[in-house]
């Protein structure tokens, strides 16, 4: 019984540790490739800008004219 108890207690930190390292190898919710791999691209990616927002009807600055369902 103390086997099987130290087999599961030992699974169970190897499912945490694995959580715990993705976590860490994650750059702030951005993917990035490993470098060279594509050296032919010639165009840069393009830089991300500001996200629209877009008013929901009937709040200031939203189209009157939609009737929300």
């Amino acid at each position: 019984m103390p086997h099987l108890f130290a087999r599961r207690l030992l699974a169970a930190a190897a499912i945490v540790l694995a959580f715990v390292a993705t976590a860490a190898a994650q750059s702030n919710g951005v993917i990035c490739p490993p470098a060279g791999v594509d050296p032919k691209m010639a165009a840069p990616p393009r830089q991300g800008g500001a996200t629209p927002v877009i008013p929901p009807p009937g709040a200031p600055g939203g189209d009157p004219n939609i009737i929300p369902k």
